[in-house]
């Protein structure tokens, strides 16, 4: 899934109206966010049709200063209004039947003291729908150079420095649920802003399979010391004894030490039968078969916390305060970095 979030400056105009429609065909946007788009809601209603999409909300400009438009097809998802104001609109997104995610499209005032009363309004938002914006939640703040400025290049031998007002944020939660998600910053077309792409799913190919690890967390198994002391031969090197082990270490942790979210769900799953059973009938068996159980998920929850952390890259550990979803965050992110989607030379933002 795409999500187009455009601060275009007259969006109603034929030229951009084209353009939009090129986008819309090139990467299969399934929602559009446009920002000051510099005309009534009427004109909304037409450009949402000529773009092949059936749904619209419309937050009015100030004359010709700001409004939103958001344009979507209702046979892929629904979205419900939730609030909106001159500043921005927060709604919900649903697919199949189901919460998939927020979305706030802001468009914040150059004025002070009208950023100001957005700010009270997105508080009051978040307070008022804690729990649920902490499941998934992104925000876009398009033009909101108010909030965000970033100072690009000089433009070649001209004295022009450019700043990318536009930005998207998400929370941790959101993050988390999509990890193969990226900005896409598109080249200016017929507008002073850059487009922004969202795609929600990684469409890249793999580069292939990933290079063998050794996982740390493994060392914690109580089979690991009987695995390297079968298969570790004493009178061979210490490099070739390493090439030689990767192909066995593989196969031990599929066999054995087994995916390590397969065996938390697996001890959850039993802990809660187990504790169904001790209702109906208290005996010291299941007692002692519970609390075995319990140090078992104890151990897989360490094992958990050291794997996500060794794929954070992070260089520190404090030991009783580790965080699981920060190291899976970190590795989401790093692993983000590493991707070279596309190449940019010293003329492109």
């Amino acid at each position: 899934m795409s999500v187009l979030l455009w601060n275009c400056r007259g969006a109603a105009s034929g030229r951009l109206a084209r353009t939009l429609k090129a986008l819309v065909h090139k990467h299969s946007i399934k929602l559009v966010a446009i920002f000051e788009p510099r005309a009534s809601g009427d004109r909304a209603v037409k450009l949402a049709k000529s773009l092949g999409y059936d749904k619209v909300v419309v937050e009015e400009a100030q004359g010709f200063s700001g409004g939103i438009w958001l344009f979507w097809c209702s046979q892929f998802f629904k979205i419900e209004t939730i609030e909106q104001s001159n500043q921005f609109v927060h709604v919900k997104i649903i697919k199949n039947g189901e919460l998939f995610f927020f979305l706030t499209a802001i468009y914040a005032s150059p004025h002070e003291e009208k950023r100001k009363l957005l700010w009270q309004d997105l508080r009051r938002l978040s307070s008022q729908f804690a729990e649920v914006l902490d499941d998934c939640k992104v925000i876009d703040l398009g033009g909101a150079g108010a909030f965000f400025t970033w100072q690009g290049p000089k433009w070649g031998h001209l004295d022009r420095i450019f700043k990318r007002l536009d930005r998207v944020c998400a929370n941790e939660a959101w993050r988390l649920k999509f990890t193969d998600a990226n900005i896409r910053v598109l080249p200016r077309i017929q507008s002073d802003h850059n487009p922004l792409l969202l795609e929600l799913h990684d469409n890249h190919n793999s580069l292939g399979a990933r290079p063998f690890r050794f996982v740390a967390a493994w060392q914690q198994h109580p089979m690991f010391n009987q695995f390297l002391d079968e298969h570790w031969k004493y009178n061979d090197t210490c490099s070739s004894m390493l090439n030689r082990l990767v192909p066995p270490l593989k196969q031990w942790n599929i066999n054995v030490y087994v995916n390590i979210w397969q065996r938390k769900k697996g001890l959850l799953n039993s802990i809660d039968r187990v504790q169904h059973q001790r209702m109906v009938n208290e005996s010291h068996y299941l007692a002692m078969k519970e609390n075995k159980l319990q140090e078992e998920l104890t151990s897989v929850l360490e094992q958990e916390e050291l794997l996500w952390f060794q794929k954070s890259r992070e260089k520190w550990i404090v030991d009783g305060d580790r965080n699981t979803k920060f190291y899976h965050l970190k590795k989401i992110i790093r692993r983000s970095t590493n991707k070279i989607l596309r190449l940019k030379n010293e003329m492109q933002m």
